[in-house]
């Protein structure tokens, strides 16, 4: 089958990074320049009418357009199992294609980076439709039973060729099958630390051998019955609840059992209408004597009462997998974790230890003051002045200072190139004038000066930012400004600010890096300054949340008989002595010098 004018979905660099659509005979290419990153492309081919879509929606998530498939990948995943009992499931995969008459040219063997993938042509001859995933899943479930992973939802992504797996370090590399059988899974590891450019033989012509499910009237309840008992893949997170949902509801006791999912649920976010439909839909697979009320009533006493099941919890603990992240410490559920002395020296230790790695810097290494001005990971920082001093300047400049400090920097009001050339004249002290045209010998120093500055003008919701530190590593994260900060359900300003002020302060702790918030002051601090009065800890816009959870409060004024001089000042903080100091704003080169 001709695929030229299909698209497909591709994300590079982050499987996040989606929406992307391409002519399907673009994927080489796209491939080849990006080969050693994370990439990924769509399990599933669209039409057309996807980039419309797309551009009218901004994303691929809604539509329910014609989908084809130009190969089957077959997944078999390494969660808690051997690595070669892993690699033997995928033999077994192997040859029970070759036994059901596939060509040993049409099978071939990838190294996901962690498990494997087996990839054949469409030797299913699954024909292009609306309803195209739900026929591969249900004739992969037919056909193979629990030997692989279902992984053939519409909008799924799948690992392509040469991509790098960034929790493993490793790259999906193609294992011709003698080379597959010679090395055991530790020998495979070692070879994929590296790409290989090695590549299947390409496949001219086949004709298709099997028969799908196909999805019609009269294939629905056999389709229903051979689902009933299909292996879903699970993840890292509260996997005893993954496995209960996909279980069924035909247990000992329900009801019991469904307060334990709907606990996790709400501990996710989801909000109660959504826990309701959630339980319906796992209620449907053993309906028999639970009425509706029965589960809404389950749901509205979890919310009102909140209650909170632990890994001890005996339903739980029936389901518990290795692979769960809290399968070691055994601590799902507990709100609070208390330390005893050996922890809490060793904690210590490790938090000196970790501050040796750039993740801490001493304001007096660049200004002269009296005493230490340490900003150490874990602190959440708030700069706030007036708007239209140089705010932004003043902490662009102390990054510049520090090149071994990797840095994100979020500029949320002012535009990228903008904040681009800024970046530029500080680190060149050069004016504006001097980036009309660019001048080639800019680039060595540049990538030199600024090598540890990454930059972004765009804002995921504050729940995402989880993500981004996650995908970047920074030791620092810049935000200007923390009130431009999107968090999604809130509409009242004030409850706002305090949800997204604790959640950056929780961020710092967790991710052990500094988070440096720049802020504007309320309007009645900016009518005191021109009243020839100070900022104090209180002055900044918003409610009191900042000065109870910042660990440093600094404030940044211009001096009233000097528009050049900016004075900048500890007006709270948590374990440093505090400090004035006045600097000359250079508005040329976007610099600062001590006065």
């Amino acid at each position: 089958m001709d695929y030229s004018n299909y698209y497909v979905e591709v994300a590079i660099g982050d499987v996040s990074a989606r929406n992307t659509v391409v002519q399907f005979n673009e994927l080489y290419e796209i491939v080849k320049k990006n080969i050693g990153k994370e990439i990924y492309r769509s399990m599933f081919l669209y039409t057309e009418e996807i980039a419309d879509h797309i551009a009218k929606s901004g994303s691929i998530k809604n539509y329910e357009g014609i989908q084809a498939v130009d190969r089957i990948v077959f997944d078999i995943d390494k969660s808690s199992e051997d690595g070669d009992e892993v690699k033997n499931k995928t033999f077994q995969v192997y040859s029970k294609l070759i036994e059901l008459g596939a060509k040993k040219e049409h099978v071939n063997i990838w190294f996901s980076g962690r498990g494997f993938h087996v990839v054949i042509p469409n030797l299913y001859g699954f024909k292009p439709s609306t309803y195209l995933a739900r026929e591969v899943k249900s004739t992969i479930v037919r056909d193979f039973k629990d030997m692989v992973d279902l992984i053939y939802d519409p909008k799924r992504l799948i690992r392509l060729p040469f991509s790098l797996n960034k929790k493993t370090n490793l790259y999906k590399n193609w294992l011709p099958a003698g080379q597959f059988l010679k090395m055991n899974y530790n020998d495979i590891v070692e070879y994929c630390k590296n790409i290989s450019y090695d590549q299947p033989p390409v496949v001219n012509g086949f004709n298709p051998i099997w028969k799908p499910m196909e999805y019609s009237r009269e294939e629905v309840p056999t389709e229903r019955k051979i689902l009933k008992n299909a292996k879903y893949p699970t993840n890292s997170d509260v996997t005893c609840g993954q496995h209960i949902v996909n279980n069924g509801a035909r247990v000992t006791n329900r009801h019991l059992t469904l307060l334990r999912l709907v606990s996790i649920w709400r501990r996710k976010g989801f909000t109660q209408e959504q826990c309701v439909l959630l339980a319906q839909n796992w209620i449907s697979t053993y309906p028999k004597n639970f009425s509706g009320e029965e589960i809404n009533r389950v749901v509205v006493d979890t919310f009102r009462q909140g209650y909170q099941f632990t890994c001890q919890d005996e339903i739980l603990e029936e389901h518990c997998d290795p692979k769960c992240k809290y399968y070691k410490s055994k601590d799902y559920g507990h709100g609070v974790k208390l330390k005893n002395i050996d922890q809490m020296i060793e904690s210590y230790k490790q938090f000196i230890e970790d501050s040796k790695y750039n993740s801490q810097f001493n304001l007096k290494d660049i200004v002269n003051m009296e005493h230490d001005y340490t900003f150490m990971a874990g602190d959440l920082v708030i700069l706030g002045g007036n708007t239209k001093i140089g705010k932004t300047a003043f902490v662009q400049w102390i990054i510049a200072q520090f090149p071994d400090v990797k840095t994100a920097f979020m500029s949320l009001e002012v535009g990228e190139d903008l904040i681009s050339r800024r970046f530029f004249q500080c680190a060149l002290s050069l004016g504006k004038d001097k980036f009309t045209e660019w001048n080639s010998e800019y680039d060595q120093y540049l990538r030199e000066g600024m090598n540890h500055i990454h930059i972004t003008c765009d804002s995921p919701d504050i729940r995402d930012y989880d993500k981004v530190i996650e995908t970047y590593g920074p030791r620092m994260l810049v935000i200007d400004t923390i009130d431009t900060i999107p968090a999604k359900y809130y509409t009242d300003e004030y409850e706002r600010q305090n949800f997204i002020i604790k959640e950056l302060k929780s961020l710092a702790n967790k991710h052990k890096i500094i988070i440096f918030g720049i802020s504007h002051i309320s309007k009645y601090a900016a009518q005191q300054l021109e009243n020839g009065e100070r900022l104090g800890i209180h002055s900044f816009k918003g409610n009191s949340v900042i000065e109870q959870k910042a660990d440093k409060v600094i404030g940044f004024e211009s001096h009233l008989e000097n528009e050049r001089i900016r004075i900048i000042s500890s007006l709270g903080t948590r374990d440093e002595n505090p400090f004035e100091i006045k600097m000359s704003f250079n508005y040329e080169t976007f610099s600062f010098e001590q006065v």
